[in-house]
């Protein structure tokens, strides 16, 4: 995608909101063993004192970040903790790396090309590893490849969005530990239909979320309706 074509949907977010998401880009990074994919922030605090470094540890129930810096060929480290409360600003290196995460789902289908089936396949297994590291190693994610139409690019759309928001809900919930509790122990299948009913579901161990891929991003759930759901459900 073109990052000025994508600069207008950026929007605004709370700062605790930035964070998580760029914890959560880091944390991936890690998974796929390279740092190319993460970045470091810029932080400035109302106290006056300003930080720089990778996000390796983010705790919103303790208010707590931790921020690192690698020098000389990543053999020496430096390792600040600090209070999430006295952040004032967020600066993002590299923005255009991973602009699309910062969109909250808001960019309308047509903005440039839509990803291939392939790429979004590649995707899906990112994300069903992510899942099953924060939830338990038997965890299966299921999309019905056969019903995704590879020449409409709403339907594309769709399927990346739901993607991005699995994500995005992993990072909302990652330090609720009842939540992830609950989890684990009623569900052992996500599985994402096309479908004209837009609405989730729980039924023996199979948590459903239907709605009609062609409609593109419009009907997609939202990760804190995800949160909500489940919340409610389990």
């Amino acid at each position: 995608m073109d990052i000025q074509s994508l600069l207008p949907y950026v929007g605004t977010s709370k700062i605790k909101n930035i964070l998580e998401i760029v914890y959560g880009i880091h944390k991936q990074s890690l998974d796929n063993k390279s740092l190319n994919s993460s970045f470091q922030v810029n932080l400035t605090f109302t106290s006056g004192l300003n930080a720089q470094g990778y996000i390796i540890g983010l705790n919103t129930g303790s208010r707590m970040l931790t921020l690192a810096n690698f020098s000389n060929n990543n053999q020496s480290y430096y390792v600040q903790y600090l209070e999430l409360d006295g952040i004032q600003s967020v600066g993002i290196e590299h923005f255009e790396k991973n602009i699309e995460k910062f969109c909250n789902n808001q960019i309308p289908e047509g903005i440039g090309e839509p990803p291939t089936v392939l790429a979004l396949k590649r995707e899906f297994q990112e994300v069903k590893k992510t899942l099953q590291n924060t939830f338990h190693s038997n965890l299966e994610v299921n999309i019905n490849w056969a019903e995704i139409d590879k020449d409409t690019p709403r339907t594309i759309w769709a399927i990346d969005g739901i993607l991005k928001q699995l994500l995005q809900f992993k990072n909302l919930i990652e330090h609720d530990t009842y939540l992830i509790e609950a989890f684990n122990e009623s569900i052992k299948l996500i599985t994402i239909i096309d479908s004209e009913a837009n609405k989730m579901s729980i039924d023996q161990g199979i948590f459903t979320i239907s709605f009609i891929f062609s409609n593109g991003l419009i009907n997609v759930k939202k990760a804190e309706a995800i949160k909500e759901f489940l919340s409610e459900n389990l």
